[in-house]
C-alpha cells in the first residue's frame, strides 16, 4: 500500500466532527454559490493522496491544486451526505476509493497533465521511482461540481480555506506539517493571499504556474524552479 491510511484518517477527522458539507457554514457556501450561479454541490474531498512514507520523509512536499472535482461517480453518500457515525464506519473504504482512483491517474502515461506534471515533480525532488510515496496531494476547494475549468468565486475559497469559516485546509496544513508546499497556480490575485497565509503559519511556499496553462516545453523549467525551492 502506498499511501497512508492512518494519517489520512487523521485528517479526515476535522471534517467528520465538525460536519464538513454538511453544516452552517458549509451551507452557506453554497446558497452564496448558487445566488451567483455558481455550484459547489459535490464534496468535501479532503485529500488526494498521502503517500506512505510522507511522514517519515525529509522533504515533506504538499502539493496543492486549485479545486477537486466531481467524484459522485466513484464516491457513494456514505461520505458526502451520511451522519458522522456512517461517515466515520466507510472512512476506511472512502479512503481507498480515492487513493486508488489517484493512485491511476499518476501513473497513466498519456493521463491528465495535473499529475503528468506532479509525478515529474515528485521524481525531481525525492529522485526516485518510489516519490510517490513521499508526496501529499490535495486542493485548495474541497467541492465542486465536476466541472473542468475553476470558475469559482473568491469568497468560495473563503469559506473552505480560512479559519475564520471552515479553516480546512489549515487544518489539513497543521496536520500534514509539510516542510514545503507547493500551490499550483500563477494567479497571485486571487492565489496569493493564501500562499501568504501559509507562509504567515511558518511553512515554505512557492506558487507555480499550474501545468494545464503552461505549454508543454516549459514544464520542465517548472520542475526546475520548484526542486531548486525544495533544495534551498
Amino acid at each position: 500500500m502506498n499511501y497512508d491510511l492512518e494519517l489520512s484518517k487523521e485528517v479526515f477527522t476535522h471534517y467528520i466532527n465538525n460536519e464538513i458539507g454538511q453544516n452552517k457554514t458549509c451551507k452557506a457556501c453554497r446558497a452564496y454559490a448558487l445566488q451567483r450561479g455558481r455550484n459547489v454541490s459535490n464534496g468535501p474531498i479532503p485529500m488526494f493522496h498521502i503517500g506512505s512514507e510522507y511522514a517519515g520523509a525529509q522533504k515533506k512536499v504538499l502539493i496543492l491544486g486549485t479545486v477537486a472535482y466531481g467524484w459522485k461517480e466513484e464516491l457513494t453518500s456514505s461520505f458526502f451526505d451520511a451522519n458522522k457515525q456512517t461517515r466515520q464506519e466507510n472512512l476506511g473504504d472512502t479512503i481507498t476509493v480515492i487513493e486508488e482512483r489517484i493512485d491511476i491517474l499518476y501513473h497513466e502515461t498519456n493521463g491528465m497533465r495535473y499529475f503528468k506534471f506532479i509525478k515529474m515533480c515528485a521524481e525531481a525532488i525525492h529522485g526516485d521511482s518510489n516519490a510517490y510515496s513521499k508526496i501529499a496531494i490535495s486542493n485548495l476547494l474541497k467541492c465542486n461540481n465536476g466541472e473542468v475549468r475553476n470558475y469559482n468565486l473568491q469568497k468560495t475559497f473563503d469559506f473552505c480555506i480560512r479559519e475564520e469559516h471552515t479553516g480546512n485546509m489549515i487544518q489539513d496544513i497543521k496536520t500534514l506539517n509539510p516542510t514545503h508546499i507547493i500551490l499550483l497556480s500563477g494567479d497571485y490575485t486571487k492565489y496569493g493571499r493564501y500562499a501568504n497565509l501559509f507562509i504567515e503559519m511558518g511553512f515554505k511556499t512557492k506558487m507555480v504556474p499550474h501545468p494545464s496553462s503552461s505549454v508543454e516545453g516549459r514544464l520542465n523549467e517548472r520542475v526546475q524552479e520548484i526542486v531548486t525551492f525544495i533544495n534551498e
